[in-house]
């Protein structure tokens, strides 16, 4: 028995659009924000361009150097890429400050 080509077609489309266009949601954010706050117990306050503000936890490692830089960086326009395991957010001069998200545990 010989497979029409409309058959074949069928089954090319059920077997690559998966593989094409993926099977989960999206992985990073990214975008600008700038850093409207610090906080003495090691959050910051991001204000994003469209005008969100969200609290962040900053990297538990590094505490204190991360709350210098990014009070040192406050209202200056920074990249960021967020993912659920952890973000960055790259100011213009090319220092980078790792940060997290606020778990409301």
């Amino acid at each position: 028995m010989k497979p029409t080509v409309p058959l074949l077609i069928v089954f090319a489309l059920v077997v690559g659009l998966p593989v094409v266009g993926g099977c989960g949601g999206k992985l990073t954010t990214t975008g600008w924000a700038s850093v409207a706050d610090v906080s003495d117990h090691g959050t910051m306050l991001l204000h994003y361009a469209d005008g969100k503000m969200l609290w962040k936890r900053l990297n538990p490692d590094n505490v204190r150097s991360d709350s210098k830089l990014a009070f040192k960086n406050r209202s200056r326009p920074a990249r960021y890429v967020e993912t659920k395991k952890g973000s960055t957010l790259t100011f213009p001069g090319g220092e980078t400050l790792i940060y997290y998200e606020i778990d409301p545990k």
